[in-house]
């Protein structure tokens, strides 16, 4: 990161380069015709050639809504994970100062 300028990158990287190129090379090419009706849907969101774009949206709204709702509980779910290695870390710190003392002590 740079605040406040320091550690600035004066190189920026352009990562929609090749998105525009491969955009580019695929309209030059000639678009094969594909029937929607007899293909299969590769997973539970499908479109459909007969219906209607306020059918669509809603049911990419409601695909969005599902995305959203799954990684907030993925985040939660991080979340506890890394609350249980902070006490597990902190446990194990404890565990290891009073051996370190005891062994001192029998040492000196």
């Amino acid at each position: 990161m740079g605040f406040f300028g320091f550690g600035k990158k004066e190189k920026i990287v352009d990562l929609s380069q090749k998105y525009h190129e491969d955009k580019a090379l695929n309209e030059t090419k000639v678009q094969p015709t594909i029937n929607i009706n007899n293909s299969v849907p590769s997973s539970s969101f499908s479109i459909d050639a007969n219906e209607s774009i306020e059918e669509r949206r809603r049911k990419l709204a409601s695909r969005i809504m599902e995305m959203s709702t799954k990684m907030e509980e993925l985040s939660n779910q991080i979340f506890l994970l890394q609350q249980r290695i902070e006490v597990l870390e902190m446990r194990s710190r404890a565990e290891e100062t009073p051996n370190q003392v005891t062994a001192q002590n029998n040492s000196g």
